[in-house]
């Protein structure tokens, strides 16, 4: 089944590396309670936040939910990752479901907007973590 593509997919995405100043400065924003996410219904895209003394990349669902897919033991290893990603090698296009491919990832506009308004609304309730093949809900 094809899924229209609405105007959160991006397609123009370069290979421009975000860079150690932006990833520096989302690490601050972050380390201050504030999380990237986007805070709807259903699927929300890809996200970051600081939960539990580690910096964490993963996907909202239903604005509330936060699945980690990826976690950063300290500032500077966040720092690193986030400095050497690009809006590219974000984008999903590695992924087979052409449905999460550009659709509302961590791009650097997105970056550059939320850091510049801090937006506390996008607390997170749960946080899950991937168990073998299902997601384990953290205390």
């Amino acid at each position: 089944m094809s899924r229209k593509k609405y105007n959160w997919h991006k397609t123009d995405h370069n290979n421009i590396l975000f860079g150690m100043d932006l990833a520096k400065k989302v690490a601050t924003y972050l380390l201050q309670g504030n999380q990237i996410a986007h805070t709807h219904r259903d699927y929300c895209g890809m996200a970051l936040a600081y939960y539990r003394e580690q910096f964490v990349y993963g996907f909202v669902q239903d604005g509330y939910d936060f699945y980690i897919e990826q976690t950063f033991p300290s500032q500077t290893a966040f720092e690193n990752w986030l400095a050497s990603q690009s809006d590219e090698s974000l984008s999903g296009k590695e992924l087979e479901d052409s449905w999460f491919q550009d659709n509302q990832r961590i791009y650097q506009k997105r970056l550059e907007e939320s850091i510049s308004t801090p937006n506390p609304q996008t607390t997170m309730g749960n946080f899950f973590i991937k168990k073998g093949s299902d997601w384990e809900i953290l205390p």
